[in-house]
């Protein structure tokens, strides 16, 4: 099977990893349908994939060292001016809601990953951080930026034209496209009409057409399926 042969291929490779991770990476096993969608993201993954399959943008990092305010808080303490608010919250989030403090594993065989990152608790986070914090930047004063200077941006309209013929295709068409590209697999038919006609505003096919609005509601509708949390 192929971990004999991944087996094999270490003890051929002198036990180096390289050739073994390229081999199973371009193997047509890595793709398999039992693979994809197997497993639940990480806090790091699902904001990763937030901003990689939404076409979200964020601030480049920052690495000159925070700037003395000059100010004290309430407590006395120096007030420092974050370069990186919109990383930090991330950060936060990610530490915080969900229980992954990057960097900082809670020992050395590093998180359990799996079912340990979604419970009843943690899910309904998950979803009002991508509905709201991520995907629905209206909450920070309209324009993707709140009061401590954390910015996401998100064009609903360049994220769906990065289907081909978005504007002209049908509403079926471009729901099913949207769902492919975000989700690890297909969606039933129940879902990808509920996308549809989001994407729709409840019109029929003949009816339809593209606009932003719509699109930023199916984006947030995507991001909340269950099938999201899959990688």
């Amino acid at each position: 099977g192929v971990i004999d042969a991944m087996a094999n291929k270490l003890i051929a490779s002198n036990w180096e990893l390289k050739p073994v991770l390229d081999a199973l990476l371009k193997s047509a096993h890595f793709y398999d349908d039992e693979v994809i969608g197997a497993q639940l993201k990480s806090p790091a993954e699902l904001f990763c994939s937030l901003i990689r399959e939404f076409n979200l943008t964020v601030p480049a990092y920052n690495p000159a060292e925070p700037v003395d305010t000059g100010k004290v808080d309430a407590m006395g303490y120096t007030v420092w001016q974050d370069n990186n608010p919109t990383h930090t919250y991330i950060n936060i989030a990610m530490t915080n809601a969900l229980g992954q403090d990057l960097l900082n594993p809670p020992n050395v065989k590093g998180w359990a990953g799996g079912h340990a990152w979604v419970n009843t608790g943690s899910y309904p986070t998950r979803k009002s951080l991508a509905f709201g914090s991520v995907m629905y930047p209206n909450i920070f004063n309209g324009s993707g930026r709140n009061a401590k200077g954390v910015v996401i941006g998100f064009d609903p309209m360049a994220w769906a034209k990065l289907i081909p013929n978005a504007e002209t295709i049908s509403s079926s068409e471009l729901a099913s496209a949207l769902s492919e590209a975000v989700l690890a697999f297909d969606l039933g038919p129940l879902e990808s009409e509920t996308v549809r006609s989001i994407l729709a505003n409840g019109l029929p096919e003949v009816d339809y057409y593209l606009d932003g609005t719509n699109a930023s509601h199916a984006a947030q509708v995507l991001a909340t399926f269950p099938e999201f949390q899959l990688l």
